[in-house]
C-alpha cells in the first residue's frame, strides 16, 4: 500500500483567517520534484483549483485538518526559502513598487508583490487582476501569500 502514497513535503507557516486569528503549523504539498523550491510548491498548492488544502496545527500530526482556501486571508512562510516562482516563456518575474495592502481581517501588510507578468501587463492593477488566487508578497519579515479576494485596497508607499 505504501507505493500508492504520494510523497509529501511540509513547510512551516502561519495562516491568518478572515476571523483575524492566526494559526501556526505546517502545510503539505506533493514532493514531485527537487528542482523547485518549497515556496514554489506552496504557491502551486495555494493556487490550484482545489478548494481545500491539508494543514497540521503546531504540535499535531501530518494533515490533521483541511483548510478552506476561501477563508484564508494570508499565509506567512516561516522558513527562509528562496522565492522561486518559475514563469512560463512569455512572462517574467516582476516586483511592484512598495505598497501597503489593507486586508479584510483589518491587517495592513507592507511589501512588494512578485508576480509573473506579460509585457503588456506591467501595471500593479494588471498584476492584481491575474488569475492567481494567492499572490506572493515580499515583506521585511519574509514571504507571504495573500489571498487577492481579501485585499480591500492597495496604497503605494
Amino acid at each position: 500500500m505504501y507505493e500508492l502514497k504520494v510523497p509529501t513535503c511540509r513547510i512551516t507557516v502561519e495562516v491568518h483567517w478572515d476571523s483575524g486569528t492566526p494559526l501556526r503549523g505546517s502545510m503539505y504539498h506533493a514532493d514531485s520534484t527537487h528542482e523547485t523550491g518549497k515556496a514554489e510548491q506552496l504557491a502551486a498548492t495555494l493556487n490550484d483549483e482545489r478548494d481545500f488544502m491539508p494543514f497540521s496545527p503546531e504540535g499535531g500530526t501530518a494533515a490533521d485538518e483541511l483548510l478552506n482556501k476561501q477563508h484564508v486571508v494570508r499565509v506567512r512562510v516561516d522558513e527562509t526559502e528562496p522565492l522561486a516562482l518559475r514563469p512560463d516563456e512569455t512572462a517574467e518575474l516582476a516586483r511592484t513598487p512598495f505598497c501597503t495592502l489593507m486586508l479584510t481581517d483589518g491587517a495592513r501588510v507592507d511589501g512588494q508583490l512578485v508576480v509573473a507578468s506579460r509585457d503588456a501587463a506591467s501595471r500593479v492593477l494588471d498584476k492584481l487582476n491575474q488569475p492567481l488566487r494567492f499572490l506572493p508578497l515580499l515583506t521585511d519579515a519574509g514571504l507571504e501569500f495573500v489571498n487577492r479576494s481579501h485585499v480591500v485596497n492597495v496604497r503605494f508607499l
